[in-house]
């Protein structure tokens, strides 16, 4: 009988054993992914109040979209930063007020964001380019030779301010492009030359893309030579006092440009203004001024660079 019981109990123990050995069909674990990135279908937008927009968000890596991985991974969360002016629900934006509101998409971990910059105008024309805004709604008068200049902020489009991308130089056809891009985190977009000249209705009624002698008469009209001007910035502080007059009186900015292949560069440092009037073939009138001491209301520079727009208008 003893010998019995102990048969019984080496056999259970051993069916107990390989039952752990089986896989359970009821414990199969989600596998777990990390989230890697968030990206946005539209990284800035032009709105007159009462428009909507619906931001797509897509969560990465792909094989998140697997069905054995955890939907939560792939759920985001969304904040305006400015609601009253631009809210968001689900992704879904509509434009409350006048101003700007920077949309921030977040990923359920809280490590992985991305942004929208909406901006709410008064002023919005259509271009080839989609619909366009000035930055702001801010103008800068400027009296002097006679007549007072209104000078807008600066311009951004649809079109440019949704493109990461630029080339604003042809190298099959050794020519240039008409092209422009975002410029993010500062004052509108970048546009290669032939953009200023040729989009139709770049700036709105009433305005105009300026030419090189409204950049001379603007010197003038601050009190300056209007002429090109580089000042040893240790040596000399008087660039100092024109540079703040630009920043203040004119509202300029520091905004950089970018290179025929796209490359931003200069950002925080110099601010460039196309003109449309053109040196030659290669070279357009631009507007420039930097920390390093250079005010040139006279340069000029490859039409393949983008840099930024100022609409001028004369007024009474």
């Amino acid at each position: 009988m003893k010998k019995f019981l102990y048969s019984v109990m080496i056999l259970s123990f051993a069916f107990a054993i390989s039952c752990d050995k089986e896989p359970s069909t009821n414990s199969i674990e989600t596998p777990y992914v990390p989230v890697t990135g968030v990206s946005l279908n539209h990284i800035a937008a032009i709105f007159n109040i009462g428009d909507t927009l619906t931001l797509i968000a897509t969560v990465l890596p792909d094989s998140i979209t697997n069905k054995t991985v955890s939907a939560s991974n792939k759920t985001v969360s969304w904040i305006s930063s400015a609601p009253n002016t631009v809210s968001v629900v689900n992704g879904k934006l509509t434009a409350l007020a006048i101003g700007t509101a920077t949309i921030t998409v977040i990923t359920q971990d809280g490590e992985k964001t991305a942004t929208c910059l909406v901006t709410v105008s008064e002023t919005i024309w259509e271009t080839s380019l989609g619909k366009a805004s000035f930055a702001t709604d801010s103008t800068w008068k400027i009296p002097g030779n006679g007549i007072t200049q209104e000078w807008s902020d600066a311009v951004q489009t649809v079109d440019c301010s949704s493109k990461a991308t630029f080339s604003g130089w042809n190298s099959t056809t050794s020519s240039y492009n008409v092209d422009c891009r975002s410029n993010p985190y500062q004052k509108g977009d970048l546009f290669s030359w032939h953009a200023v000249a040729e989009v139709e209705n770049i700036c709105p009624d009433g305005w105009r893309i300026p030419d090189s002698a409204d950049f001379r008469n603007l010197d003038i009209a601050l009190g300056f030579n209007g002429q090109n001007r580089y000042q040893e910035t240790v040596n000399d502080t008087s660039w100092q006092v024109q540079l703040d007059t630009y920043l203040t009186t004119w509202g300029g900015t520091y905004g950089g440009l970018c290179t025929s292949v796209g490359s931003l560069y200069n950002q925080d440092f110099s601010e460039v203004y196309w003109s449309q009037s053109e040196n030659n073939t290669d070279l357009g009138f631009r507007f420039t001024f930097d920390t390093n001491g250079h005010i040139y209301p006279q340069g000029w520079g490859n039409k393949g660079y983008g840099r930024s727009l100022r609409c001028v208008r004369d007024v009474p």
